[in-house]
């Protein structure tokens, strides 16, 4: 309970950053002077870390249902 209650909380600030940060990620990739410009080492170590925490938070979910199995 206090799990789902925890996830549910999260959640909608992890999309909206996510959506931010892919937002600013697409933005980078525009033409500039015939260059394409990268996307910047924050935007690349923003995107690590918040596929980190979905990958935790997912396994956290799954741990939780297996063990209210037993």
């Amino acid at each position: 309970m206090l799990c789902s209650f925890s996830w549910s909380r999260l959640m909608p600030t992890y999309i909206t950053t996510l959506a931010q940060v892919k937002k600013e990620s697409v933005l980078t990739y525009r033409l500039e002077n015939g260059h394409i410009r990268r996307p910047t080492k924050e935007v690349n170590k923003m995107m690590y870390l918040l596929n980190l925490m979905l990958l935790l938070n997912g396994s956290l979910v799954i741990w939780t249902v297996i063990l209210s199995l037993l």
